[in-house]
């Protein structure tokens, strides 16, 4: 398996995670990573723009959910990370993300055995607010073996 360790210097050295082809496909990059809390961030090209010629909504809405999903992910030892799906994301859209520089900062608010809260703001290169958004990430524990998940 194909994997990557996350850029920048809060991440745990020994933290290496599976590439998620989608966000490679969108250029989404982990900048930030610690224990409740991820950066990411994206350089909005041509190929991100909507008809209006700013960004399409669905690449702010992937950054902030990569975001949470990693603020969620990574635990304090004996659990160092772990897996989560989005279970909500609740996004407010509050200006165009245009071509540049697209930071997203997600933390948790809560964090449950099963469910896990977090939210996000979202700047862009002029460290203007462009969107933010709460979410729920359900923790995916690993089925026994043998026997494949949600059977």
């Amino acid at each position: 398996m194909k994997t990557t360790s996350p850029a920048g210097n809060s991440v745990q050295a020994a933290a290496a995670y599976p590439v998620i082809p989608f966000c490679e496909f969108l250029g989404l990059r982990i900048e930030e990573m610690e224990v409740d809390r991820a950066v990411v961030s994206i350089d909005v090209e041509d190929k991100h723009m909507n008809s209006m010629r700013v960004s399409h909504g669905g690449v702010l809405l992937s950054a902030m959910d990569l975001a949470c999903g990693m603020a969620a992910a990574l635990r304090k030892a004996p659990e160092p990370r772990r897996r989560t799906v989005t279970v909500s994301l609740t996004t407010q859209f509050i200006a165009p993300v245009r071509a540049g520089r697209l930071t997203v900062a997600g933390r948790c608010v809560a964090d449950g055995r099963s469910v896990v809260y977090c939210e996000t703001e979202a700047r862009d290169g002029e460290d203007r607010l462009v969107g933010t958004a709460t979410g729920a990430f359900r923790v995916v524990r690993d089925p026994p073996e043998g026997r494949v998940e949600g059977t």
